[in-house]
């Protein structure tokens, strides 16, 4: 989890009721290796543990940080596990709940389900073109329509 570093061409800082944002970042801005790596410091408050965590999660995935590597991804895993929700936490947490693998796991259905989310909007894309196309009442063009 060394420290990214480089232009950030977008970001989204999560907001909201018990939701709180300290951070410098900026849409345009540039993380530099000669700055504090922490790059933004995300607390959420609640009635109660699940409340509060709940927040956090969804804090988290409002978050969004174009053009560098962020841990966010990491304490969605935590955040996520039976173990934390028990509020079974010891300072060795990550390892004694294989905490980097099951963030490998995350990580790989994430891709899966963008690839999925990805091949869908495409076949919707092509779907709708081609009954555009079909449908056409006006022909302004001598070639011949070899879709259908």
């Amino acid at each position: 989890f060394a420290p990214s570093t480089g232009p950030v061409p977008d970001v989204t800082i999560p907001s909201g009721p018990s939701v709180r944002c300290d951070t410098y970042l900026y849409p345009g801005c540039t993380v530099s290796p000669f700055y504090d790596s922490l790059m933004a410091k995300l607390c959420t408050w609640g009635q109660t543990f699940e409340e509060s965590r709940t927040r956090m999660l969804n804090a988290l995935n409002d978050f969004y940080i174009q053009g560098i590597e962020t841990s966010i991804p990491l304490y969605k895993t935590i955040l996520n596990t039976d173990e934390y929700k028990s509020g079974n936490l010891s300072t060795d947490f990550l390892i004694r709940y294989n905490i980097i693998d099951r963030l490998k796991e995350d990580l790989k259905s994430e891709k899966i389900e963008k690839s999925d989310a990805a091949l869908a909007a495409a076949i919707v894309y092509s779907e709708y073109f081609k009954s555009r196309v079909q449908n056409s009442t006006t022909n302004n063009s001598t070639w011949k329509n070899k879709l259908g």
